[in-house]
């Protein structure tokens, strides 16, 4: 009898490949034992399972299957048993609601692929009425020794609620993108009516102010000027709170001096400030020289709003303006500038520096009462910092002071991006002398406003009040400037402009300077104006150092022309 045991290197190890009979029967009884375990456990994690699985052969006939299967399916457990995937009662669709073929059916792709089938979407007719919508999952068995797979077990769940759920939220959410449109418009179209008469106040109160007046006129003057810019501020502020909300702001990227645009800011808020006995004082020197890319409007904007609110809130004291770069340049090569702004004012309760920096909301309602304001103007400041990867911060103590400090990353701008320096041309003796303007404005008082802002300037105007006015009479006269207003009842200024540069391409004609003029303000607004042909847009309400700045341009755009025809420009009819 053949021992059970052998020798090795003086030892003893059991013989493995010949086990005893008694040992034979005993291994047999545990594997049994375990294989049934083993089935049992499998089962009851089969049963407890919310998910639908099956077991089908090589001819997809379903060998096995969970109780969730046939719950998820709407079939009775002794119907789904022997069920081929080929059997005509199934009633299978793709999400679209077409009907789903044999050979897309996740079991088919699977038995003839090899390959297994993950998150497949599909539709299922329930016997009683009604569907489902499925995620199916299906994955092919192997038998020793072959490549094309003998099973394959599928899985699916039961999505229709979450489909359910995600469609009542895509409502929602499509529902409040039509709400938040409807704001964005409703404020557009507000924008635009009371910019139009906002125009008329600011520039005639403007125009009235350069005269020769007495102390008490030119005071009044300067009140009419001063109420006509905060509504506009005011205006301003809600509509850029719509467009941050509406992820529709849009940044510039130009070069410019940080250093000579807050001095001038800077100015501005030495004079207000001294007018209440509060001291001011700057300190730009760290940055003096140096320039940097990014939106210079949206940097003085928060600054000018930093330094209103020091201003409006200090009685005492002083205010001041500090700019340096705060360490190192980042890995884009972006040097982190820092702006501070200090008051000794009345400070914020450490409880309500949050809501300072909310919509519609101040640090306590008395601040309304007492200083005005909407509480628009440091959420915006906020909102736009981060829209230049920056932030705004505050440090304050109440009866002693604030400190907001707003820090952008800039990046420094290459010598040969450096800029032309702002223009100082002034109205007051500015010579239009035999240049033809064209008008084109729906509002009586807006053609007004030009007309006396031009009078005396020697400018030939010629006013029309619609858009295909405006180009009849471009067609038959000789103009170097056009003035068009954006939005006119029936059709509006960029069409009129459209047809203004084909005409001047079909007559090989010089190119007049084109100043589209709108009361609703935004980017998207003023990249269609540029589209459509404008050289540049004027926002309403127009200042007359705005205006003028454009009329220079427009000088300078004749006689560019006329240097490069070598003669004075002539245009036929």
């Amino acid at each position: 009898m053949k021992t059970s045991k052998e020798t090795v290197a003086g030892g003893l190890r059991p013989n493995l490949d010949t086990p005893p009979a008694d040992a034979q029967a005993d291994g047999a009884a545990c594997n049994h034992a375990a294989m049934a375990l083993m089935n049992l456990q499998a089962e009851v994690a089969l049963a407890a399972m919310g998910e639908g699985v099956v077991l089908q052969d090589r001819e997809s006939v379903i060998l096995r299957h969970n109780p969730a299967a046939a719950r998820v399916l709407g079939l009775s457990e002794d119907h789904l048993t022997g069920r081929a995937s080929t059997d005509p009662r199934w009633s299978l669709l793709r999400e679209d609601g077409s009907p789903l073929p044999l050979e897309e059916q996740p079991s088919m792709i699977c038995l003839r692929t090899g390959a297994p089938v993950d998150g497949q979407i599909v539709r299922v007719h329930l016997p009683q009425g009604g569907e489902r919508w499925l995620s199916v999952n299906s994955r092919p068995i192997f038998e020793p020794g072959s490549d094309a797979p003998s099973q394959t077990v599928t899985t699916f769940a039961d999505i229709t609620e979450l489909r359910a759920q995600a469609a009542r939220l895509e409502a929602a959410l499509e529902e409040a993108r039509a709400a938040n449109q409807a704001k964005t418009d409703f404020l557009a179209t507000v924008s635009h009516e009371i910019r139009t008469p906002l125009n008329g106040v600011i520039s005639m109160s403007g125009l009235l102010a350069r005269n020769a007046l007495t102390a008490r006129q030119r005071e009044i003057a300067e009140v009419l000027v001063s109420s006509g810019r905060s509504l506009e501020r005011i205006l301003d502020d809600l509509l850029d709170l719509s467009k941050v909300e509406a992820g529709r702001l849009e940044l510039e990227h130009q070069p410019f001096d940080l250093a000579a645009e807050l001095h001038v800011l800077g100015e501005i808020f030495r004079a207000k400030a001294e007018d209440k006995g509060v001291a001011y004082g700057e300190d730009v020197t760290d940055i003096a020289g140096r320039r940097f890319v990014g939106d210079p409007l949206r940097i003085k904007q928060i600054v000018s709003n930093l330094l209103s609110n020091a201003v409006k809130f200090t009685h005492a004291g002083s205010v001041s303006l500090r700019a340096r770069i705060g360490g190192a340049p980042d890995a884009a090569g972006r040097h982190p500038v820092i702006l501070e702004v200090r008051d000794t004012g009345i400070g914020v309760e450490p409880d309500a520096v949050d809501d300072v920096f909310q919509p519609y909301r101040q640090a306590d309602a008395s601040i309304a009462r007492r200083f005005g304001g909407t509480g628009l103007g440091l959420s915006i400041c906020r909102a736009l910092a981060e829209l230049m990867d920056g932030e705004v911060t505050v440090n304050s103590e109440v009866g002693v002071g604030s400190v907001f400090r707003l820090e952008l990353p800039l990046a420094a701008a290459p010598p040969e991006a450096a800029g032309r320096p702002a223009s100082e041309d002034d109205a007051d003796g500015f010579d239009l002398s035999g240049l033809q303007i064209l008008v084109a404005d729906d509002h009586p008082m807006n053609r007004k406003v030009v007309a006396l802002m031009l009078e005396g300037a020697g400018a030939k105007l010629a006013m029309v009040e619609d858009a295909d006015t405006a180009v009849r009479t471009f067609g038959a006269g000789a103009f170097d400037v056009v003035l068009m207003d954006m939005h006119m009842p029936g059709r509006d200024g960029l069409s009129a402009v459209r047809d203004i540069r084909r005409m001047e391409a079909e007559r090989a004609a010089a190119p007049s300077y084109v100043v589209m003029m709108t009361g609703t303000s935004g980017d998207d607004w003023r990249s269609q104006a540029v589209a459509a042909g404008a050289d540049d847009v004027l926002a309403k309400p127009v200042t007359p150092e705005a205006f003028f700045d454009q009329m220079a341009a427009a000088l300078e755009a004749r006689a560019a022309r006329r240097t490069a025809a070598g003669r004075p420009r002539t245009r036929s009819a």
